[in-house]
């Protein structure tokens, strides 16, 4: 869905069209190795919190990036997985900000930054 403001904003003056992103539902935090794929073709960031868990592995495509609470980067259609023991961890999903465009109201591609 887009949307079309008019008036000042991030320094563009006149009309501007954004892509708006529907928040994520992350799904249910797997069990320990069980990877959960992306359904989306759109790539999404998986905050990883400890939530008192021993994280020792994160793998994305099966490939190791990370050994701990973070953000990761999921390719539109991939996986991640987390080994950890004690207690299980939590997670967030969204969209990274690089896949937000504007233009203006001439059709002029803007940056967007800022974006909350």
């Amino acid at each position: 869905m887009a949307r079309t403001v008019t008036g000042e904003s991030a320094g563009v003056f006149g009309s501007y069209t954004s892509q708006v992103w529907p928040a994520l539902a992350a799904p249910t935090f797997p069990a320990t190795g069980v990877p959960v794929t992306n359904p989306s073709t759109t790539a999404i960031q998986a905050v990883i919190a400890a939530n008192g868990a021993t994280i020792t592995n994160v793998s994305v495509n099966g490939v190791t990036v990370g050994a701990g609470a973070g953000t990761y980067t999921v390719p539109g259609q991939g996986f991640i997985s987390c080994a950890y023991t004690v207690a299980t961890p939590t997670w967030t999903w969204s969209v990274p900000v690089s896949f937000l465009a504007a233009v203006n109201a001439n059709g002029t591609p803007v940056s967007v930054t800022g974006v909350s």
